[in-house]
């Protein structure tokens, strides 16, 4: 298997952290959207998200502009229905209306030429394909933390993400993610009405008046959206094994606190120490 270096922005898998969890959400909720059909992952990186995609699609490209990311996905992932491809999402290397899905994961932010970015996308989809494509919210991304990435060319508000889709596609819905101990997306006509989000302590409750997202996943097309329902939940096993492990600790930690606890072992302890003696005689 060939290395490939680590840049600060590639994710590499390794340990499910937020941003690894918040990745893989997102090509989670894809897999029913690219079963059984002819995809491209564009800026398909390290190719592990291409590879997840190949499990339910009939054939997937994962395109990347580095020829080093390229080679380590062809050398990690060999799969029948998988190819990966050197190429720019401005200039993408494949035929016109040759996929049925486009997926682009965290891209757009990394381009300036945005136009140019959805023009070649629709150029090689479908007329009746569908894109999934997602991009963080600057407001919450970087203008609410006061950070500036020193990889992306040209970040988005919401509206601004809203109005270039909408330029390109008759119809699309867009999703609001949210890293909460685990990877949280809602569904933002849903969330406005249905769905309450509490934040709070022992002192008192607090009732979010809204959902504020780091990120955006939109779904667009020029067909009707099939009606998914896109609320979902990307969580961490080993964390949630070590979160049981910490409640049963607490427990025992809070049994042992207590008052009868203590006062049958101030009774049983002497016992204790005598058999103990005995098994060191014996």
């Amino acid at each position: 298997m060939s290395s490939l270096k680590f840049t600060g922005e590639r994710l590499m898998p390794g340990a499910l952290d937020k941003t690894a969890m918040e990745h893989l959400h997102r090509y989670a909720i894809c897999l029913e959207m690219v079963k059984n059909k002819n995809v491209l992952d564009i800026a398909s990186g390290e190719g592990y998200g291409s590879f997840l995609l190949a499990k339910e699609a009939s054939q997937v490209i994962g395109v990347d502009l580095a020829q080093e990311a390229i080679d380590h996905a062809r050398a990690s992932y060999p799969k029948e229905n998988l190819q990966f491809i050197q190429g720019s999402i401005l200039e993408i290397p494949s035929p016109d209306h040759s996929f049925d899905v486009v997926v682009s994961f965290e891209t757009l932010e990394h381009v300036s030429d945005h136009e140019q970015t959805f023009a070649e996308i629709k150029r090689v989809l479908k007329p009746d394909g569908i894109l999934i494509i997602s991009t963080p919210e600057k407001s919450v991304y970087s203008d609410e933390v006061n950070y500036s990435n020193p990889f992306h060319e040209k970040e988005l508000y919401e509206w601004e993400f809203r109005d270039l889709i909408h330029r390109y596609f008759e119809n699309a819905k867009v999703i609001q993610q949210k890293y909460v101990k685990g990877s949280l997306m809602v569904d933002k006509d849903f969330s406005s009405t249905s769905f309450r989000f509490f934040t709070g302590d022992f002192q008192g409750f607090d009732l979010r008046a809204g959902f504020h997202p780091e990120y955006l996943v939109a779904i667009c097309s020029n067909q009707p959206i099939a009606t998914l329902d896109m609320d979902s939940l990307f969580t961490n096993p080993i964390n949630e094994k070590i979160m049981v492990e910490e409640i049963v600790a607490a427990k025992i930690k809070r049994l042992k606190s207590g008052f009868r606890y203590r006062l049958i072992d101030s009774i049983f302890k002497p016992w204790d120490l005598i058999k103990s003696l005995k098994n060191k005689i014996s």
